[in-house]
């Protein structure tokens, strides 16, 4: 298809102004799965699709319209600079629609805002603090029908974080980190996975100054990677295919991919918050050093233990994990008298786990971060 795309894109483009709204709907979502499909070709094409899309994102239909925002999120995902130039229009079409549309539309709106805003970046700043001052509502939603729209907008607020720095972020982050926190009592798997995401996204903006939140959120992020292995093996079933009729379209909610052939491939919630949760361990120690001392053995014990988990999503972020844990254990040990033998028994733990995994694993990304991890020490 890649080597195709132009004569397909010229067809898929023309029914999106098709009469009928099956017609057109089809057409959003299949230009959707290009974007998520046929990279790094179809960004190429951004002068003729963009402003398709943008179009599209007036429809007439809600449906139509979803699409067209999942189409718009998987786009923009892959795209820099390049978005520049639609920016305005884009942001004032996902303001508009964030603020006078059904639930499922704001859920894929908040998700094409946050593409938007990884690739402009610092250009992104203008729009940000309304789009801050609008996730506020939605992080303090707490009936059960609310709670996808609460982990989305707590995963934006995160992408937008990254995109304004700690200078801009940090005056205003307290209520933030607050409403984040809280939503740990809700029991919603798919909120703890996007809040630990997001607690990733502000320690890499925070750096030491994260350190404040480590009492706080480590222990959430302990309690998700001990979550029953029983209860992550279960199929999750409640997806919402019969809420919004797209079979969850939003570029990166991938809770309804099909098994994989190899070993137990099934997706869950729990899967995915567990690897969020150990993605998470890594970065607070990377960022914050020192200060993460009274975590380092809990932690290591946990990354040593996922690096053999079963899902090979888990066992990836274990293995990239690990090489951010010795960045923090040579900084903690430097200080002690016997800090050398201590970082060099780290090091052993994680190079004897490297090689086992570029030994014995049979999925390449996380062969392949072993590899380069194991390059660093």
């Amino acid at each position: 298809m890649k080597e195709k795309l132009e004569p397909i894109l010229h067809v898929v483009l023309g029914a999106l102004r098709d009469p009928e709204e099956m017609v057109r709907g089809a057409a959003s979502f299949a230009l959707g799965q290009f974007a998520e499909y046929l990279q790094p070709e179809i960004v190429s094409h951004y002068e003729s699709v963009l402003p398709c899309i943008l179009s599209a994102l007036d429809d007439i239909s809600d449906e139509v319209k979803e699409k067209s925002y999942y189409a718009l999120a998987a786009f923009c995902e892959n795209m820099s600079e390049e978005i520049l130039p639609y920016l305005d229009p884009l942001m004032g079409k996902l303001l508009g629609s964030l603020q006078n549309s059904p639930r499922n539309l704001q859920e894929t709106c908040m998700s094409a805002i946050g593409s938007v805003a990884s690739g402009a970046e610092q250009a992104f700043i203008p729009y940000a603090e309304k789009v801050l001052e609008l996730m506020k509502s939605f992080m303090v939603l707490t009936n059960d029908e609310d709670l996808r729209s609460r982990a989305r907008a707590t995963e934006l607020v995160g992408i937008v974080a990254m995109s304004v720095e700690r200078l801009r972020m940090e005056p205003i982050l307290h209520p933030f980190m607050e409403a984040a926190i809280s939503g740990f009592g809700l029991e919603f798997s798919e909120l703890r996975e996007y809040t630990h995401e997001f607690f990733s996204n502000i320690a890499a903006i925070m750096d030491g100054g994260f350190a404040q939140y480590l009492p706080l959120v480590v222990p959430l992020a302990f309690s998700s990677c001990n979550l029953d292995d029983g209860s992550a093996v279960d199929v999750d079933e409640s997806d919402d295919e019969s809420r919004n009729g797209l079979g969850g379209v939003s570029s990166d909610d991938e809770a309804h991919d099909e098994p994989r052939v190899c070993n137990i491939s099934i997706r869950t919630g729990v899967l995915d918050e567990k690897a969020a949760a150990t993605q998470a361990l890594g970065m607070f120690a990377l960022h914050t050093k020192t200060s993460y001392a009274q975590y380092l053995e809990e932690s290591l014990n946990i990354l040593v233990r996922h690096s053999g988990y079963f899902h090979e999503d888990v066992r990836l972020q274990a293995i990239i994990a690990l090489k951010n844990i010795l960045t923090a254990a040579n900084a903690i040990f430097q200080s002690q008298s016997d800090g050398a033998a201590k970082a060099r028994q780290t090091l052993d733990t994680v190079m004897k786990i490297y090689i086992k995994t570029m030994t014995d694993d049979n999925d390449k990304e996380v062969v392949a971060n072993a590899c380069m991890s194991s390059r660093h020490h």
